[in-house]
């Protein structure tokens, strides 16, 4: 059998700009994302069912009978089992009747016909964690971390650590093939610290778990780094962080403060960039939701949400609680608007739309960089978001 991690409109809706690009389950947290998280718990292999102008990047299974879980379900091993446990044709739900999973038939003409099937029901007994907003994703982001690495050692073994380093809990600290890391300070006894593989973190940093450091990604000189934060392969960091998510091919690498913030593919921060993550007042941070279209509590502390290919100019000042949409090109001066929609380009002007054709050569030179190109179906779907933006 197979599992299927399957979108609601409402979770999907609520991570938007991230989701915008990408089915849910697609999104880093911690080492992996969440796909990536269930297939190295389960050892099964993980499709993805999402809206229509993103499914073609996401092959399905042939019909067959599959484990349905929902995508804003974290993994772990006690609700795996319950998941198991389901009879063909059952249902998993919450105890306030939201649906976490289903053993039933797969139909690729149908999708989620089995939604309209009258199945046996049963409640979970586990407790479990339901993601349903990006500020829950920064909540749990150290226990992913911790437990991801947990799978990742078992009957695996760490690279030997130089000792030119200055190592707190280096039981707690992995690495993986070809990192190369000289005078660094690493302290992992408040959290686990992964550094992936071919990752290169420059002298003088100071690093505290829990973090995770993508495949091919670097640190910079000097940086410093407060758990949790992690990001995805061929990321590059810099001046302060704390609490962050990084999902892969993005730049925060010089000197200015990031932190509480979830920041998507492709992205790049201008230098001396910096953002709030607390108010003044320290009441309660809002931030804008894309599925309701209204302000929304994020909790004390929230920083930004920053969807795929958008870019900071140098010395940007980012306001509390701020929702960057997709392939935007941010500059203007002051405090930047708390959201700012998809194609935007600049801020002075809320009616000036970055324009399709610019937009995607801009992609293909900061991908060049990386030795990454963009593909046509990548082009399709900033297409679709272009046709629809909210501007």
């Amino acid at each position: 059998m197979h599992i299927i991690l399957f979108d609601t409109s409402a979770l999907r809706g609520r991570f938007y700009p991230l989701s915008y690009t990408k089915p849910f389950a697609s999104l880093q947290m911690g080492i992996f994302s969440m796909k990536e998280w269930w297939e190295k718990m389960t050892g099964m292999q993980v499709f993805l069912l999402t809206e229509d102008y993103l499914q073609a990047g996401y092959p399905l299974p042939e019909n067959e009978w599959v484990y349905f879980i929902n995508a804003g379900l974290l993994p772990n091993r006690n609700i795996w089992n319950e998941i198991q446990n389901l009879q063909e044709g059952e249902l998993l739900k919450a105890r306030e009747g939201q649906l976490l999973a289903a053993k039933a038939n797969f139909d690729k003409n149908e999708k989620l016909a089995f939604l309209q099937i009258n199945y046996s029901e049963r409640k979970v007994e586990t407790d479990y964690i339901f993601i349903e907003r990006p500020y829950q994703l920064l909540q749990n982001h150290a226990r992913a971390i911790e437990e991801q690495l947990e799978l990742i050692m078992q009957g695996k073994n760490s690279q030997k650590i130089s000792s030119t380093n200055n190592i707190i809990a280096p039981e707690n600290i992995f690495l993986e093939e070809g990192v190369q890391m000289e005078y660094v300070s690493l302290n992992a006894s408040e959290g686990k610290i992964y550094i992936g593989k071919n990752a290169l973190i420059m002298e003088g940093s100071m690093i505290r778990g829990a973090f995770a450091l993508g495949e091919n990604s670097v640190v910079k000189m000097g940086t410093k780094i407060y758990g949790a934060t992690s990001t995805g392969k061929k990321c590059a960091l810099g001046g302060e962080i704390k609490n962050t998510i990084f999902n892969h091919f993005s730049n925060k690498a010089h000197d200015g403060y990031l932190g509480d913030s979830i920041v998507g593919n492709w992205c790049n921060f201008g230098a001396g960039t910096s953002n709030s993550n607390i108010k003044n007042t320290a009441n309660e941070v809002a931030v804008y939701d894309y599925f309701s279209k209204s302000m929304v509590a994020a909790g004390k502390k929230f920083g930004l949400l920053m969807g795929d290919y958008s870019r900071l100019a140098i010395n940007s000042s980012i306001n509390t609680g701020t929702s960057i949409g997709v392939c935007c090109n941010v500059f203007g001066g002051g405090l930047l608007p708390k959201h700012i929609p998809n194609f935007s380009w600049g801020i002075s002007n809320r009616n000036s739309k970055y324009q399709m054709e610019k937009a995607m050569q801009h992609i293909q030179n900061w991908m060049a960089l990386k030795a990454e190109k963009l593909s046509d179906w990548e082009i399709q779907i900033l297409q679709h978001i272009f046709d629809n933006a909210d501007i």
